[in-house]
């Protein structure tokens, strides 16, 4: 039994995909339930689609925020919409974590009753940072409640962190460098030091074929990999969430979460993290 699951807010950004923002928003009106855990929408306008499908939406969604295009690339406006969505819940709803979900994702049934469960498990502990919602690892019944605590950044198609993990960064120094990486990049050198908790099944679906920066194939084996690992059951019974060693296959540098780790993980992605800075600078000047 979950003694305290915190104040949570969800938020999606959309601009352009109507049809995936509608399947985004069944799955989190359907993973919701009955919570009164707020929606927040940040709705950059452009086409006329996806008001329909925002209006369609709306008696469900608590604060909807109009904006027109702030940034000079799409990747900049990505951004800037994130940042705002996270300071809506962090700032003026004071939540305790927000699951940030992109507009081409599908999320599981549970997957707000799994972010709930690890903010009840370990949000006294000083190295959480969050939950990342997605793996590639192949679906298995017996491995359903598995999950492991992995030194690793947010996947930004679907991740909650914590007001802990928010309060760390700069914002003004986060939007300055919003036309150069995606946000998960950014908060990647912080999340590492710590440990961001992430299912051996994935609790989304990306769809993101239509996006900026993915393959455009919709088989490619990111995307197979992702749909072979998704959960989509309709009706769970209760999932008792446990926690087991295991290594996902993401990245080389994703790696089970050790406190003898944490200074050289620290040094690493510092040092890492400026270079990539310096890199990106020297490349905008030529």
């Amino acid at each position: 039994m979950m003694n305290n699951v915190g104040k949570g807010a969800i938020f999606v950004a959309t601009y352009s995909r109507a049809e995936d923002l509608d399947r985004s928003l069944n799955s989190i009106v359907a993973a919701r339930g009955k919570r009164e855990t707020p929606l927040i929408v940040i709705h950059q306008q452009g086409y006329s689609q996806v008001s329909e499908t925002i209006k369609k939406w709306r008696k469900h969604i608590q604060i909807l925020v109009e904006t027109e295009t702030q940034g000079k690339t799409a990747l900049q406006n990505i951004n800037l919409n994130s940042l705002l969505g996270r300071e809506i819940a962090f700032s003026w709803l004071n939540s305790d974590w927000c699951f940030g979900i992109e507009d081409d994702v599908q999320v599981s049934i549970d997957s707000i009753d799994f972010v709930e469960h690890m903010f009840d498990k370990y949000h006294r502990n000083i190295f959480f940072r969050g939950v990342n919602l997605g793996s590639k690892l192949p679906y298995r019944v017996g491995k359903l409640p598995a999950y492991a605590k992995l030194s690793f950044g947010m996947h930004g198609q679907a991740s909650m962190i914590t007001r802990q993990t928010w309060s760390h960064f700069n914002i003004s120094k986060l939007r300055s460098k919003s036309d150069l990486m995606g946000l998960d990049a950014m908060m990647e050198h912080f999340t590492k030091t710590g440990f961001m908790c992430t299912p051996y099944i994935s609790r989304y679906l990306d769809n993101g074929w239509n996006g900026t920066h993915s393959s455009k194939d919709p088989n490619d084996p990111h995307y197979q990999l992702i749909r072979n690992s998704f959960y989509d059951g309709q009706d769970p019974k209760p999932i008792e969430y446990r926690l087991e060693k295991f290594d996902t296959n993401w990245r080389k540098d994703s790696s089970k979460f050790s406190y003898v780790k944490i200074i050289p993980i620290l040094i690493r992605n510092k040092v890492g993290h400026y270079r990539f800075l310096i890199r990106k600078y020297t490349n905008s000047q030529h």
